[in-house]
């Protein structure tokens, strides 16, 4: 049963001053190491590297890249674990970090999920999971935290050519939630260790190729989702949480073996008497609280077993559970699979996506005055726009205020982009896509929504009636539902190219659904998903009606399609020459280098948190000088 796994497990329970210190985090990562190095029993040649503060130690980037590398470069692996354990932060739905020692101080001391989970799939490893014990809450945009940056815990080899590996990845915690400590414990990772040490037969099956059980991610996926929100609600706290869980890999692929040696057994004795009371916090406000820890996780079993409990035979009806998950499943199908894309309040409120859809189906309702190509702002009085060449701008003002795109002559678009500085308090960058109204939405200065659909020409051209037309922003709502609540993956189901098919529905492709299929496929790990999105977009570059040029394929798709590498050959066909939503800025390290690489990271250090790319205001200089290049 020769088999070599590998392992980083990181906890760092001390981030510094602005977040309260842990207790479970440094523990919980000593924990995994050892349920890993009791695999050896079944002839598992397992390589770990613990990385934990204390003592006076840190845990830094350097430390991190070290360590993974260490692991990646000398091959051989079949199974690569990426623990970790710390205070998280949220920049979008779907884009988050997980803070090391030095974050108060350092902009870059944090691990970028999103980045990590899409270099884990190019490093010559056929199965990697990722393991995130750590709060999903957002922070104050503004704030020192809000700007962290963060890295990949791991660096790819190069994507060209290359078959990408299988990856996992177990949220402690839906997005949105906070992670729970319990007694000193990160309860999720106490559940999960638990569940390893002593498996039920609804984790393990029984494979020809091994004498004894092994546990695949899927079985412990499936148990785990029902299993933690029910020992949950059982314990003495009575707290809400419910994991998340990507699961891409498949037969051969599996976790370890069942029934390896009890490493928790003499801590059930000990801590079953232990009646302390123990300090709990809230990790977005930092509030102390009586009963558990609701701040980023932790783990070591410093507290006591969490009980197992007996599941119901009728599970109660709440988000989260197995109905809202299968709510959620239910609410993708209708959307991807039923004529016009409609899903129904009802089981939008059941998948947890009502409050999402809504807010921005009140954006999409606005009337847009029947404009030609235009882009419409809601939320700020004034915008300042940005046009190539040189830089040449012009303020507007109005509720919504309005860019009629149509009355800038086309040698303003060298960089098929406008720069909007919003309320002289941030900027964003946008396409200049002819044919579109775009609507913007803005709070607090940050870009929340953006969405494109045709404009009267174009809607005249294509044939599209009113009754299409609120079909197709009815579906940019649920896309968009999806995306606010990080649930685009789930938008990838087992015919996995019906997104991609859906987008075919439209005579010409819309910009903002096929960002988020994009995206969608990214996240769910399906690479020909993303090139049949991009191959989309080339088919109807040169489709064009009146006045409205070929459309530009999305920044987003292009990058996500490995089509970059070109650049700046390729410019005139991509816009704008940014990433349009935040989680691009995750991706962008794995963009095939071009001239202007450099310039873009230096814009991406300006990131604020939003859904959509929103930069400081001391990004002007640097967009108006790219719109002079």
């Amino acid at each position: 049963m020769s088999r070599r796994v590998g392992l980083v497990a990181i906890g760092v329970d001390d981030v510094g001053k602005s977040l309260p210190v842990l207790k479970g985090a440094a523990s919980g990562a000593k924990r995994i190491v050892e349920w890993l190095e009791s695999q050896k029993v079944f002839g598992v040649e397992c390589t770990c590297h613990l990385l934990i503060d204390g003592n006076g130690k840190k845990v830094t980037t350097h430390d991190v890249l070290d360590a993974t590398r260490d692991l990646v470069e000398v091959g051989g692996l079949e199974l690569l674990i990426l623990y970790f354990s710390s205070h998280g932060i949220v920049q979008s739905a779907n884009s988050e970090l997980v803070l090391l020692s030095g974050a108060d101080d350092y902009p870059n001391e944090a691990i970028d999920i999103a980045t990590t989970l899409h270099n884990s799939r190019y490093l010559n490893i056929p199965h990697v999971l990722i393991i995130s014990d750590a709060c999903r809450n957002s922070v104050d945009a503004y704030s020192d935290l809000g700007r962290l940056s963060g890295v990949a815990a791991v660096k790819p080899f190069s994507v060209l050519g290359r078959r990408p590996g299988k990856v996992d990845i177990f949220y402690a915690t839906e997005p949105s939630q906070t992670a729970k400590e319990y007694k000193g414990d990160g309860f999720f990772t106490q559940v999960l260790l638990e569940t390893l040490a002593q498996p039920p037969d609804e984790v393990c099956e029984h494979w020809t190729d091994y004498p004894v059980p092994v546990i695949p991610t899927w079985l412990l996926e499936n148990y785990l989702f029902e299993e933690v929100p029910l020992r949950a609600a059982s314990t003495a706290a009575s707290f809400d949480q419910t994991p998340d869980f990507t699961v891409t890999a498949r037969f051969p692929m599996f976790l370890g073996f069942a029934e390896p040696v009890q490493i928790l057994t003499d801590i059930d004795d000990t801590h079953q008497q232990d009646d302390r009371q123990f300090d709990d916090i809230d990790g977005e406000s930092s509030v102390w609280l009586d009963e558990y820890v609701s701040a980023s996780n932790g783990g070591e079993a410093s507290g006591g077993f969490i009980p197992h409990v007996e599941k119901p035979s009728d599970p109660p009806l709440v988000f989260g559970g197995r109905s809202g998950r299968s709510a959620l499943k239910e609410a993708a199908f209708n959307f991807l699979q039923t004529e016009q894309g409609n899903v129904s309040r009802s089981l939008l409120e059941r998948a947890g996506l009502w409050d999402a859809y809504h807010l921005v189906k009140k954006v999409q309702d606005r009337d847009d005055g029947g404009r030609a190509s235009a882009l419409c702002v809601y939320g700020c009085s004034t915008v300042q726009v940005i046009v190539s060449p040189y830089g040449s701008s012009q303020t507007l003002r109005g509720s919504p205020v309005s860019i009629q795109t149509h009355d800038y002559p086309r040698s303003a678009f060298k960089r098929k982009a406008f720069a909007l500085i919003l309320d002289r308090k941030t900027i964003t960058v946008l396409p200049a896509f002819e044919g579109y109204v775009g609507k913007v939405y803005v709070q607090d200065g940050l870009v929340q929504h953006v969405s494109f659909t045709p404009d009267i020409e174009l809607q005249r051209a294509l044939g599209l009636t009113p009754r299409d037309m609120e079909s197709l922003r009815d579906a940019q709502a649920v896309a968009a539902a999806f995306a606010r609540t990080g649930k685009l993956a789930a938008l990838v189901d087992e015919d996995a190219l019906t997104f991609a098919r859906y987008l075919r529905r439209s005579k010409r492709a819309d910009p903002t659904l096929g960002v988020y299929a994009a995206y969608a496929y990214a996240l769910a790990g399906h690479q020909e998903g993303v090139d049949s999105v991009y191959a989309h977009f080339q088919s109807y570059r040169d489709y064009s009606s009146g006045r409205a040029r070929a459309l530009s394929i999305p920044f987003d798709v292009a990058l996500l399609a490995g089509k970059l590498g070109e650049y700046p050959r390729r410019e005139k066909g991509v816009a704008p020459f940014v990433p349009m939503m935040n989680l691009g800025w995750s991706m962008m390290a794995n963009a095939p280098s071009y001239d202007r690489l450099y310039t873009l990271h230096s814009l991406r250090d300006l990131r604020l948190n939003a859904e959509w790319t929103t930069f400081s205001l001391e990004s002007e200089r640097i967009l108006t000088t790219f719109f002079n290049l």
